[in-house]
């Protein structure tokens, strides 16, 4: 079994690093908060054939930071103005968080450090494929129940129950994603590090 004094080594490192990550006076949720709104709209500034999305900066006295705005580009007036419809997100709950757990998790990991740091690029990669897709199930939900859009109006009502689904899944709440965030650790783990689950249970945990 794991040594007591190497797992509160490691439980300790976890702590510690998810810490300072969630404290906001290192600034990290800012930066991220602009990457992922540059990511979102880089994805989904042109929606389909008829959407536009854009994402701006939004100061709330909540957790919400992110104004998105969704529109259909069809429905433009004469001056070629269109209305579009507003709602606020938080990118700290949709994705910082869980990339700080991913992060604290691979930090406290007993191996090696040059392969925890591999290894958390390839996490980071998977969890943002993931992250930007739950974004795009939240903007095509945000369509559907906004008829006045015109948006997806032929999609099947089974079809647009899913959609419901899922997006009250993935972005309500931060259980899935903290569920997903391990998941990418232990196969991560499991594939590249084949070694880690023997040297964790006999003790033998690399330097």
């Amino acid at each position: 079994m794991l040594k007591r004094k190497q797992l509160l080594i490691a439980l300790s490192i976890f702590v510690a690093v998810y810490l300072v990550l969630i404290l906001p006076i290192f600034g990290g949720n800012e930066t991220y908060a602009d990457f992922y709104r540059k990511q979102g709209f880089w994805l989904f500034n042109n929606f389909g054939e008829k959407g536009f999305v854009v994402f701006e900066a939004h100061d709330d006295t909540g957790q919400d930071d992110t104004r998105v705005y969704i529109a259909n580009k069809t429905l433009a007036n004469s001056k070629g103005d269109v209305e579009s419809s507003p709602f606020n997100i938080s990118t700290r709950i949709l994705g910082y968080l869980p990339n700080a757990l991913l992060m604290a998790l691979f930090m406290a990991t007993p191996i090696k450090l040059w392969k925890r740091a591999v290894l958390l690029l390839g996490g980071f990669f998977i969890l943002h494929i993931f992250l930007m897709f739950f974004l795009y199930i939240l903007i095509v939900h945000k369509y559907i129940t906004t008829p006045w859009l015109k948006m997806y109006e032929g999609m099947g009502q089974g079809t647009k129950q899913l959609i419901a689904t899922l997006n009250s899944s993935v972005n309500h709440g931060m259980g899935l994603n903290n569920f997903l965030v391990v998941l990418i650790w232990l196969t991560l783990l499991f594939f590249f590090e084949r070694g880690f689950l023997t040297n964790l249970l006999s003790g033998k945990i690399e330097k």
